[in-house]
């Protein structure tokens, strides 16, 4: 790509159509600062030559197909100063935090979107000048490292739709700079314990936690139907038929043989997606039970996800997280939409994900009976969520 530049200092082919491998002889570019190759379609693994650059200050790579794992020699980078960006690929193995530790100057490490697995490390925090640490949609287990509270400078943290589990560490209370915190989507709403109070926990939110069901011992689904509850953002009768204007028919995005699903918007000024059962149905009470006891146990970045519920005897409802791009029927048989192969395959991979999880990961196998494209809705950008799960089974 540069072999005939040796004192190139910059590369930037963002966002175009590039694709195969990354040029292994960018390594002969011994002077670059910056690589910017993001939003193309190269494949492959992240080349061991690039931790040749040691001269390097950013690199994007996000938004590709690369695979693979990382190589060790990227460890060599010490220069890296603002960005190291892989979201959106396919890298997965063990995320090695270790090989950061030198990175003194790095301020925004960005995996989100991968295939990393293994334990939060110790060495998460290292560098100390982390202002953007972002490892969401990942496979990352354990628990959160109390050096996570040595990223004194951090302004965005998100650790949303892992496996992690424990409590917080009061450790975090001290990082000062924290403003936009995310630990939501964990797995089997193990991660417990109490928020602690005082210091960045000021700037958590409910959203910061949600489907962490055992956090503070507030239950994810029965929610009680009284006032006095909303102070911990819990969706109430009241507040969900203010949300929709009332069931308004201007709010309705979507219907089914039992229920309707409404768009609403919250006091906060989120939106989110109200599912009203049908209660003049026979059998209704128990297919609302029944998919709020499914949707209760399961957790995956691919299903729906459901913020809470609201129940009595003339109203039954689900709070679901608001999908913007609708279900995947609206996107194959409307000619107003239209989907490239590689989005149609990714929605593909995204519903296989789930069914995955669902029949082998799963401490009970669960059955979604009733998958059509309709029951895949399509987030901002356009990942699969499986849903409709009233006729379930186990």
């Amino acid at each position: 790509m540069c072999t005939n530049i040796p004192f190139l200092v910059q590369i930037y082919f963002s966002i175009n159509q590039l694709s195969g491998a990354i040029p292994t002889n960018l390594s002969q570019c011994s002077e670059l600062q910056q690589v910017s190759l993001s939003y193309n379609l190269f494949t492959g693994q992240i080349p061991a030559k690039i931790g040749d650059l040691t001269s390097l200050h950013t690199l994007f790579l996000g938004g590709n197909y690369l695979n693979g794992t990382l190589p060790a020699e990227i460890g060599n980078l010490h220069n890296l100063v603002v960005f190291f960006a892989v979201e959106k690929n396919q890298i997965g193995g063990s995320f090695p935090f270790s090989i950061f530790m030198n990175m003194s100057s790095l301020q925004e490490l960005i995996i989100w979107r991968n295939k990393f697995t293994g334990n939060l490390s110790k060495d998460v925090g290292n560098p100390t000048m982390l202002i953007e640490l972002s490892i969401s949609e990942n496979y990352m287990t354990g628990s959160i490292p109390d050096t996570t509270g040595k990223l004194q400078n951090l302004a965005n943290l998100s650790l949303a739709n892992n496996r992690l589990e424990g409590s917080i560490p009061v450790s975090m209370g001290s990082m000062l700079s924290l403003v936009t915190p995310d630990l939501s989507h964990n797995n089997l709403s193990v991660l417990s314990g109490e928020i602690p109070s005082g210091g960045s926990f000021r700037n958590f939110t409910m959203d910061s936690f949600k489907a962490n069901e055992a956090l503070c011992g507030i239950p994810r689904f029965h929610v009680p139907i009284c006032p006095g509850v909303s102070n911990h953002k819990e969706y109430l009768i009241y507040e969900l038929m203010q949300a929709t204007e009332q069931l308004s028919e201007s709010n309705l995005i979507g219907t089914g043989s039992s229920c309707s699903v409404y768009k609403g918007i919250l006091n906060n000024g989120n939106v989110v997606a109200v599912k009203m059962f049908n209660l003049q149905l026979q059998g209704i009470s128990r297919r609302f039970d029944v998919e709020c006891e499914i949707l209760d146990s399961i957790r995956h970045r691919c299903l729906t996800s459901v913020l809470s519920c609201c129940s009595n005897e003339e109203f039954k409802g689900l709070v679901l997280e608001y999908m913007p791009k609708g279900n995947l029927e609206k996107w194959l048989y409307s000619h107003n939409h239209c989907l490239n192969f590689m989005e149609r395959l990714n929605i593909m991979i995204d519903v296989a994900s789930a069914l995955e999880y669902l029949h082998r990961v799963c401490s009970t196998p669960i059955v979604q009976s009733d998958l059509k494209p309709s029951n895949v809705l399509l987030d901002e950008d356009m990942v699969g969520h499986v849903s409709g799960f009233g006729i379930a089974w186990c």
